[in-house]
Order: structure tokens, then C-alpha cells, then sequence
């Protein structure tokens, strides 16, 4: 209890009443917690003393990245991966990268560079972060999503969407540069855009091969320092001079580098951006992008089950016209919680979606009530059986074209399936948005769960309506 309002380590608190009770008594005892707070204190604002505070405060003494760095030197995977779970409970997936696994990747640059590590456990380390972003990634990009990570996997390969690659991300010269490309890849994938990884041990020229057979219509050179701006500019003077038009972003991993510098020093063959993190890379790519998705519309595809699915749309009766003040509060609910615009729970029927209740649709699109199945974004979602995020329509090119939410503006859309008693999914349950915007994974939870709570309570609402047996 001391230690916690004080700022002093319990066992500090502890060592310091033994020897004081030891030295002065019953005196000693009260004088031992405000004397080592001084002590603290000292060695927190006196040079010569920093080691009091050290030993007796409870603050730590590395930074998260310095400790994931040591973990990584050490080859302590388990510690790693401890440590990286932990900041995904308080932190987004792309704030991870940018503020621990990058910097501590930075720092094996450098001690790389005056040779206080080897190639070979430069190597290592590549490898073992390399399994550690593949398996976030493979998670669901979180490690407190278990539920959805585990759903994801029983979702046939052939129903996940594939992104074409439009974007290439090329290491500057390294293997360590070769892991921000993956993870840069992750984060642009995510956000609806298809990217490649060029490998590192690959030379120049089979790169302007590459994207002169592919097509990519962006590039992002990716590159850790100290020595990042010299391989930075020699891919920006081969790729000008190879593919004048093509836009070039260049990634310098690191917040204390000079942008503004480093972009002079790249002036004879600018690239379109410098940034120095992985969301400033995202955000750049995005609004450079000329990706004008031309995909056709992709209706979705219709579930195994879906004879056994109309079954309980029809045994629930809720295909019947009438509004119901559960449903109504749930959107407002959920439009409110999620502070978002737009909230929807709407029905997939055989050929159509209908609106069961919605809150702050457009008045024309609301008086509307129902849109094809063919262009119903809930059917995706019924389809899965799972959650389904959509950052931004726009970008996504299984929506991209989709004439009905491209009329009304609507950019972002998040819907959880209304399963019925026998997990059969009947209908979904969603927000919507006109700016793109993201969703974490507890709140993909919470929308589970307030659309699970709901069925759940038409199940005893109906239960409670039926009438009872007549008897023999």
C-alpha cells in the first residue's frame, strides 16, 4: 500500500522499516517510509545519486522498447512475445510497430553498424522477429481477439477476400529492413490495399523487372538508420529513371531523424514523400494512391447452410413489416456507444436485405427499407458468420463499385451476424459511417455481444408469445 502511493518499491519499503525499527526503534518505524522517499527523491534530481533512486524506486528503468530489444539480443522468444501481448492489450497493432518492435529494431542497427552485434545474431533476430509478426498478423493483427483469431480460421480460403498487389515495398538494403516492409504490408492490407514484400537479397534490376511485369502503381522504400539515406537514394535514382511516373514514398524508421533534411538530401530524385512511421507511411500511401479500384462488384457468396438459415429467419417471424421498440433502442444504443452516425440491424432474406431498425440513416435511403441481396454487404456478413469490418468501402475492392452504399456516401461499415438458437446466422448488425474510420478488437467484441444479448432476448420474447399447448 506504501509502496503503490509513494512511488517506492514494496521491498524498498520493507528493507528500509527493518533497518530504521533496527536502528531507532519504534521511531525509526514511522521515520523509514518519508525517509526513503527522500532518498528516492535525491537520487531522482542529484546526477551523483541516480543509483538511490534505481535500486529504490519502482518506476522501471527501461523503456518498453529497450526491453523487448534485450529479450531480442538474448533470443528469449517466449519474453518477446510476453511483452508484446501485453502492449497489444492497451495499444493498436500499428502502434506496436512504431513504438516498440521499430525502435528495438533500430537499436540493432546501430550496434550492428560499430560492430557490437554480429551478422549472425543480427540473423537471429531477424528470423525470430520475423515468427513474431507473422504470428500477430495471423492472430487477427491482435493477440486479445482469441475468439475472432480462432473464427477466422474455420472461414474456407476461398471466401476470404485476396487484395491485388498495387503497392511494392522495398528494403533499402537489409534483412532488418525487409521486416518494417512486412509489417508495412500488414497495415496496408488491412486498410484495403494490396502489397508485396521485394526481398532483400534480390538486386535492383530484378526489381524494375518486378514492377514493369506487375504494374504496381506505388512504391515504398523502406530503410532503418544510421546508414539509411545513401541505399534510400540510389533506389530513388534507379526507380526515377526507370519509371518516371511512378509514385515513390521512403520510409526513415526513426523519430529523431531530419525529414526535411533527408528529403534534400534525396532532391535528385525526389520522391513523392519522406516519413519517419509506419501510420505516417499508410497515411501518405493512401493519399497519393491513384488505385482506382475498377474490380466489379462482388456479391457475396451463399453459405452451405443456407436452407437450414431461412428456416429460422421464418420461425422467428421477423420478416413481418412491424417495427419493435428492442430493436429500435439497440440501434440508438450502438450508434451512441460507438459514437458513430449510423447504426442498422437489418435481415438477409433469399433475395433481399431488409431494415428491421436503423437510427440516422438517410431519410430517402431509410424510407427505402431494403436493398438486393446482390448488392447487401450484410450477406458478406452472413455468409462468414463473423465480424465483418470494412475500414473504408472505397478502398475495398469487394465494395468498391457497389452502387447502393456508393449513392448514399456511406464509406465505413462494421456489422456482427444476429445468429439464432442453433448459431445459424438470420441477419446482421451494424454501424456505419461517411468517413473511413477503424475498429479495435474489443470493440469488435462488444458488437458481438450486443448482437448475441439481442437475439437472445427475441429468442425469450418469442418463447413468452407463443401460446401455450391446448391440452388432450
Amino acid at each position: 500500500l506504501y509502496g503503490s502511493s509513494t512511488g517506492v518499491s514494496a521491498i524498498a519499503i520493507l528493507v528500509a522499516a527493518v533497518f530504521w525499527t533496527w536502528l531507532w526503534g519504534p521511531i525509526g518505524l514511522l521515520l523509514s517510509t518519508p525517509l526513503t522517499v527522500c532518498l528516492v527523491v535525491m537520487g531522482r534530481y542529484i546526477p551523483h545519486l541516480y543509483f538511490l533512486s534505481v535500486l529504490l524506486s519502482d518506476e522501471q528503468v527501461l523503456t518498453v522498447e529497450a526491453r523487448f530489444y534485450q529479450r531480442m539480443v538474448a533470443m528469449d522468444e517466449d519474453e518477446m512475445t510476453d511483452l508484446v501481448e501485453k502492449e497489444l492489450k492497451t495499444k493498436s497493432v500499428e502502434e506496436v510497430y512504431d513504438q516498440v518492435i521499430i525502435p528495438a529494431l533500430l537499436r540493432t542497427e546501430k550496434d550492428r553498424h560499430v560492430g557490437a552485434v554480429s551478422d549472425v545474431l543480427v540473423d537471429s533476430i531477424v528470423e525470430n522477429a520475423r515468427d513474431l509478426i507473422e504470428d500477430i498478423h495471423r492472430d487477427g493483427l491482435t493477440v486479445v481477439d482469441k475468439k475472432a483469431a480462432t473464427v477466422e480460421k474455420k472461414i474456407p480460403t476461398e471466401l476470404r477476400p485476396t487484395l491485388a498487389a498495387t503497392v511494392l515495398c522495398i528494403p533499402a538494403r537489409s534483412g532488418l529492413d525487409e521486416l518494417t516492409c512486412v509489417m508495412l504490408k500488414q497495415l496496408l492490407e488491412k486498410r484495403g490495399i494490396g502489397a508485396e514484400v521485394f526481398p532483400a537479397d534480390k538486386l535492383v534490376g530484378e526489381c524494375i523487372e518486378e514492377i514493369r511485369k506487375k504494374g504496381f502503381q506505388c512504391v515504398c522504400i523502406c530503410a532503418i538508420p544510421p546508414a539509411a539515406v545513401a541505399p534510400a537514394r540510389s533506389w530513388c535514382r534507379r526507380l526515377s529513371t526507370q519509371f518516371p511516373n511512378l509514385p515513390a514514398v521512403v520510409g526513415i524508421w526513426s523519430a529523431e531523424a531530419n525529414l526535411e533534411g533527408i528529403t534534400r538530401r534525396l532532391a535528385a530524385a525526389p520522391p513523392e514523400a519522406v516519413v519517419g512511421t509506419l501510420a505516417d507511411a499508410c497515411a501518405r500511401i493512401i493519399s497519393l494512391s491513384t488505385l482506382a479500384i475498377t474490380d466489379p462488384l462482388v456479391p457475396a457468396p451463399t453459405p452451405d447452410d443456407e436452407a437450414e438459415r431461412m428456416s429460422e429467419v421464418q420461425r422467428l417471424g421477423l420478416v413481418d413489416g412491424k417495427t419493435h421498440e428492442l430493436f429500435d433502442q439497440t440501434t440508438r444504443e450502438l450508434a451512441r456507444v460507438f459514437d458513430a452516425p449510423m447504426a442498422l440491424l437489418s435481415l438477409v432474406e433469399a433475395d433481399r436485405e431488409t431494415w428491421k431498425a436503423q437510427t440516422g440513416l438517410p431519410s430517402e435511403f431509410a424510407a427505402k427499407g431494403e436493398t438486393p441481396r446482390a448488392t447487401s454487404i450484410a450477406g458478406h456478413v452472413v455468409a462468414h458468420n463473423d465480424v465483418l469490418v470494412v475500414e473504408d468501402i472505397l478502398k475495398d475492392p469487394r465494395f468498391a463499385n457497389n452502387p447502393v452504399w456508393k449513392e448514399q456516401g456511406i464509406r465505413f461499415y462494421a456489422a456482427a451476424p444476429l445468429r439464432s438458437r442453433n448459431g445459424h446466422p438470420v441477419g446482421a448488425l451494424g454501424i456505419l459511417d461517411k468517413t473511413p474510420r477503424m475498429l479495435s478488437p474489443r470493440d469488435k467484441m462488444l458488437l458481438q455481444s450486443t448482437a448475441d444479448r439481442l437475439m437472445a432476448e427475441t429468442e425469450r420474447r418469442m418463447a413468452r408469445e407463443q401460446p401455450a399447448p391446448v391440452p388432450s
